[in-house]
């Protein structure tokens, strides 16, 4: 049976890596499961941080599964041999059970921005306000253990759990896929690593007898409105509903929503972000996306090196597949300081939200600023978590596309308006949608 030691008091230390190395023009790198990738004279080198997980090793002990909840990103420095810092850009996805999860649903990206200007999870020593920058969901054990005790006193548990349960679950090994055009440390002619890349996952480890004490609790029903289907033309679907097949044991894990092997209704995390691939125009806004059908064009963002921001959920030509993909965005961040940017917002079919062009995004003040403090405040190393927004941007069976405009006095340079998302992808059932 389970005891209190499957009840621990804080999150648990699932993996940890360090980055000394990793060679220019890397997309995918995978890191250990145990030990290292490469040497310290190699190209790329990275390792399993010694002393910070069980074992020195992601490989969970035989019937335990587990549940990553949180990421903590420390950005890579160098130094220049003219003696100035530069900070080399650094991008990852999550690989749970050798499986890539960057790009989960064809709505849904796990693509993080782990740069030193832009990093979308810093560690929570170094987040203003001490907040926890990234957090994938709520704990599944958190919300089952709610529901029995509700249960028990009569109530109803919490609705809508499997659109929160959204940590990423797996039953063996935690990897990343790791990425960077720049490159770092002895790939890099004159590089002096003053801080290597480091990424760490903290999260929960199960054992069915301890989810067997409380998986009463789990419902799996999904039920989602929006306002603002309601409010327009009955041809914009309204409603996400349906059950989430997946059962809630160690094996089972992996079905349930941040799983990989989910069937049915599908429910992910979904983080992304993405820059200019060009410099814009002076006033026009700039879509962040490759996609045509949501209002991009091909060689706006760089798909090895960056996400895409846009979704293109409409069907086309009369195949409902795209339609039943959806995502819902809570949070929307923009790097402070980005010269000659004006506005960033999201577009819906050409519609400018919010109207008439996007939240201002200044210098001074900015409600939508997000990693490194600078320059809104003087201090180093700080960052700030990427901001929710006062209503969620649902995007259901239709076209959209996240975009930036400059000032109309000059363009924004190529690769400098950073913008970083966050919310919940979703991979609808035949049956999942209602108009």
């Amino acid at each position: 049976m389970a005891n209190a030691r499957d009840f621990p008091i804080t999150r648990f230390p699932l993996y940890d890596i360090t980055v000394p190395a990793l060679a220019p023009a890397s997309t995918g790198v995978q890191s250990p499961v145990t030990g290292a990738v490469g040497t310290a004279a190699a190209n790329t080198y990275l390792y399993v941080t010694a002393n910070t997980i069980p074992n020195g090793t992601s490989q969970l002990p035989s019937g335990l599964g587990a549940e990553a909840l949180i990421f903590e990103c420390i950005s890579p420095v160098v130094q220049l041999a003219n003696g100035t810092l530069a900070y080399p850009d650094f991008q990852f996805a999550p690989m749970p059970d050798s499986t890539s999860l960057r790009n989960p649903t064809p709505a849904g990206q796990l693509f993080f921005d782990g740069s030193y200007g832009a990093n979308m999870a810093p560690p929570r020593e170094q987040t203003v306000g001490r907040a926890q920058a990234c957090v994938l969901g709520l704990s599944l054990r958190q919300l089952l253990t709610e529901a029995v005790n509700a249960i028990a006193a009569g109530r109803r548990g919490r609705a809508n759990m499997a659109m929160q349960a959204t940590g990423l679950k797996y039953v063996s090994t935690f990897q990343f896929l790791l990425s960077s055009l720049r490159g770092w440390g002895t790939g890099v002619a004159g590089d002096t690593v003053i801080v290597p890349g480091r990424i760490r996952v903290f999260g929960e480890r199960y054992s069915d007898a301890m989810l067997a004490q409380i998986a009463g609790g789990w419902n799996g029903t999904v039920s989602y409105t929006d306002l603002r289907r309601q409010l327009e033309a009955a041809s914009v679907l309204s409603t996400i509903s349906g059950t989430q097949a997946g059962q809630v044991s160690v094996a089972s894990l992996p079905t349930l929503s941040g799983g990989y092997n989910q069937s049915g209704l599908a429910i992910w995390p979904d983080w992304r972000f993405s820059y200019n691939l060009v410099t814009t125009a002076t006033g026009a806004a700039y879509p962040l996306s490759n996609s045509q059908q949501a209002g991009g064009a091909n060689g706006n963002v760089d798909p090895q090196y960056s996400g895409d921001l846009g979704m293109p959920f409409a069907p086309v030509n009369g195949v409902p597949s795209a339609a039943r993909s959806a995502l819902i965005t809570e949070g929307a961040g923009v790097v402070p300081g980005i010269p000659n940017i004006a506005f960033a917002g999201v577009q819906y079919a050409g519609a400018t939200v919010p109207d008439p062009a996007g939240w201002p995004v200044g210098t001074g003040v900015d409600d939508l600023a997000y990693g490194q403090v600078q320059p809104l405040r003087q201090d180093s190393g700080l960052y700030l978590p990427i901001p929710s927004l006062e209503q969620a941007v649902s995007v259901l069976g239709e076209n959209a596309v996240w975009f930036v405009t400059a000032n109309g006095t000059a363009g924004i340079a190529l690769k400098t308006a950073a913008v970083a998302l966050r919310g919940r992808s979703i991979q609808l059932a035949q049956q999942a949608l209602v108009s």
